[in-house]
Protein backbone atom coordinates (compact mmCIF):
# COMPACT_ATOMS: atom_id res chain seq x y z
CA UNK A 1 0.00 0.00 0.00
CA UNK A 2 1.38 3.16 -0.92
CA UNK A 3 -0.58 5.47 1.37
CA UNK A 4 -0.13 4.52 4.65
CA UNK A 5 -2.21 7.37 6.09
CA UNK A 6 -5.33 5.26 4.49
CA UNK A 7 -4.13 2.27 7.54
CA UNK A 8 -6.62 3.01 10.68
CA UNK A 9 -4.38 3.35 13.55
CA UNK A 10 -5.66 3.59 16.91
CA UNK A 11 -4.76 2.97 20.67
CA UNK A 12 -5.12 -0.81 21.97
CA UNK A 13 -7.84 -1.90 24.05
CA UNK A 14 -8.24 -5.14 26.45
CA UNK A 15 -10.21 -6.93 23.44
CA UNK A 16 -6.95 -6.62 21.21
CA UNK A 17 -4.69 -8.65 23.28
CA UNK A 18 -5.58 -12.31 21.85
CA UNK A 19 -4.71 -10.29 18.10
CA UNK A 20 -1.32 -9.01 19.63
CA UNK A 21 -0.72 -12.74 21.20
CA UNK A 22 -1.38 -14.19 17.62
CA UNK A 23 0.80 -11.10 15.76
CA UNK A 24 3.22 -11.55 17.97
CA UNK A 25 3.66 -15.68 17.80
CA UNK A 26 3.58 -15.04 13.99
CA UNK A 27 6.03 -12.89 13.36
CA UNK A 28 8.42 -14.24 15.71
CA UNK A 29 8.19 -17.30 13.91
CA UNK A 30 8.52 -15.65 10.60
CA UNK A 31 11.60 -13.43 12.25
CA UNK A 32 13.51 -16.81 13.14
CA UNK A 33 13.27 -17.30 16.60
CA UNK A 34 11.03 -20.54 16.05
CA UNK A 35 7.99 -21.27 17.71
CA UNK A 36 7.47 -18.62 20.91
CA UNK A 37 5.09 -21.40 23.11
CA UNK A 38 2.77 -24.28 22.74
CA UNK A 39 -0.11 -21.75 23.74
CA UNK A 40 0.78 -18.23 22.37
CA UNK A 41 -1.43 -16.43 24.68
CA UNK A 42 0.75 -16.83 27.65
CA UNK A 43 4.85 -16.94 26.73
CA UNK A 44 3.35 -13.45 24.46
CA UNK A 45 1.61 -12.19 27.93
CA UNK A 46 5.37 -13.65 30.05
CA UNK A 47 7.30 -11.23 27.27
CA UNK A 48 4.86 -8.62 27.62
CA UNK A 49 5.46 -8.09 31.46
CA UNK A 50 9.22 -8.86 31.31
CA UNK A 51 9.76 -6.27 27.98
CA UNK A 52 7.39 -3.46 29.46
CA UNK A 53 4.60 -3.96 26.62
CA UNK A 54 2.07 -2.34 28.66
CA UNK A 55 4.37 0.15 29.94
CA UNK A 56 4.07 2.85 27.79
CA UNK A 57 1.35 3.50 25.15
CA UNK A 58 0.29 0.97 22.75
CA UNK A 59 -1.39 1.46 19.10
CA UNK A 60 -2.93 -1.08 16.89
CA UNK A 61 -2.78 -0.52 12.60
CA UNK A 62 -6.34 -2.24 11.47
CA UNK A 63 -6.62 -3.78 7.56
CA UNK A 64 -10.10 -4.69 6.76
CA UNK A 65 -11.78 -3.98 9.93
CA UNK A 66 -8.97 -6.44 11.78
CA UNK A 67 -5.96 -5.40 13.91
CA UNK A 68 -2.66 -6.01 11.52
CA UNK A 69 0.27 -4.95 13.23
CA UNK A 70 1.07 -3.15 16.77
CA UNK A 71 3.20 -0.78 18.40
CA UNK A 72 4.87 0.36 22.17
CA UNK A 73 6.28 3.22 23.10
CA UNK A 74 7.99 3.40 26.37
CA UNK A 75 9.44 6.97 27.24
CA UNK A 76 11.73 7.75 23.97
CA UNK A 77 12.06 4.05 23.30
CA UNK A 78 9.95 1.80 20.64
CA UNK A 79 10.03 -0.95 22.25
CA UNK A 80 7.85 -3.34 20.57
CA UNK A 81 6.91 -3.12 16.75
CA UNK A 82 4.98 -6.56 15.34
CA UNK A 83 3.19 -6.76 11.86
CA UNK A 84 1.59 -9.89 11.29
CA UNK A 85 3.66 -11.63 8.27
CA UNK A 86 0.21 -12.19 6.32
CA UNK A 87 0.21 -8.88 5.37
CA UNK A 88 4.15 -7.79 5.04
CA UNK A 89 4.81 -4.72 2.48
CA UNK A 90 1.49 -3.37 2.85
CA UNK A 91 2.68 -0.23 5.02
CA UNK A 92 1.21 -1.39 8.18
CA UNK A 93 4.85 -1.34 10.21
CA UNK A 94 5.89 1.97 8.49
CA UNK A 95 2.48 3.37 9.31
CA UNK A 96 3.15 2.23 12.79
CA UNK A 97 6.59 3.86 13.26
CA UNK A 98 5.97 7.14 11.82
CA UNK A 99 2.67 7.17 13.83
CA UNK A 100 5.00 6.00 17.20
CA UNK A 101 8.04 8.31 16.23
CA UNK A 102 6.40 11.88 17.45
CA UNK A 103 5.68 10.05 20.65
CA UNK A 104 9.07 9.82 21.63
CA UNK A 105 10.58 13.55 21.99
CA UNK A 106 13.55 14.57 20.92
CA UNK A 107 15.08 11.13 19.90
CA UNK A 108 13.47 7.69 19.12
CA UNK A 109 15.63 4.46 20.01
CA UNK A 110 14.61 0.96 18.76
CA UNK A 111 16.47 -2.18 18.94
CA UNK A 112 16.11 -4.90 15.99
CA UNK A 113 17.27 -8.08 15.92
CA UNK A 114 20.73 -8.71 14.39
CA UNK A 115 19.39 -10.67 11.71
CA UNK A 116 16.42 -9.28 10.79
CA UNK A 117 17.43 -7.16 7.88
CA UNK A 118 13.62 -6.43 7.09
CA UNK A 119 13.18 -3.96 10.22
CA UNK A 120 16.33 -2.59 10.21
CA UNK A 121 16.07 -1.66 6.37
CA UNK A 122 12.66 0.02 7.27
CA UNK A 123 14.16 1.64 10.74
CA UNK A 124 17.04 3.18 8.36
CA UNK A 125 14.23 3.91 5.76
CA UNK A 126 12.74 6.39 8.04
CA UNK A 127 15.98 7.91 9.85
CA UNK A 128 17.21 5.58 11.98
CA UNK A 129 20.86 4.87 12.30
CA UNK A 130 22.92 1.80 14.29
CA UNK A 131 24.43 3.27 16.99
CA UNK A 132 25.56 -0.11 19.10
CA UNK A 133 25.00 -4.15 17.97
CA UNK A 134 25.07 -6.55 20.72
CA UNK A 135 26.19 -9.99 20.83
CA UNK A 136 25.58 -12.79 23.49
CA UNK A 137 22.23 -15.45 23.07
CA UNK A 138 20.22 -12.65 21.32
CA UNK A 139 22.18 -10.19 19.22
CA UNK A 140 20.50 -7.22 18.75
CA UNK A 141 21.04 -3.75 16.51
CA UNK A 142 20.60 -0.52 18.52
CA UNK A 143 18.98 2.33 16.58
CA UNK A 144 18.41 6.21 17.36
CA UNK A 145 16.66 8.89 15.34
CA UNK A 146 17.10 12.61 15.95
CA UNK A 147 14.42 15.27 15.89
CA UNK A 148 15.38 17.05 12.82
CA UNK A 149 15.03 13.84 10.64
CA UNK A 150 11.13 14.02 12.29
CA UNK A 151 10.37 16.67 9.84
CA UNK A 152 10.10 14.58 6.95
CA UNK A 153 10.72 10.53 5.89
CA UNK A 154 13.54 9.89 3.60
CA UNK A 155 12.60 10.65 -0.29
CA UNK A 156 10.80 7.29 -1.56
CA UNK A 157 14.06 6.82 -4.05
CA UNK A 158 16.06 6.54 -0.41
CA UNK A 159 13.87 3.87 1.46
CA UNK A 160 13.94 0.30 1.60
CA UNK A 161 11.03 -1.46 2.05
CA UNK A 162 10.08 -2.06 5.34
CA UNK A 163 7.30 -5.29 6.80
Amino acid sequence: MDDERAIPIRAAGAADWPRLCAIYEAARQEEGGGPVAPDPVLIPKDAAEADGLLDGSVLVAELGGEVAGFVAVDGDEITWLYVDPAVHRRGVGRALLRRAVPLCGPAAWVEALAGNEAAIGLYESEGFRAVETTSGPVPACRMRRMAESFAQPPAASQRAPGP
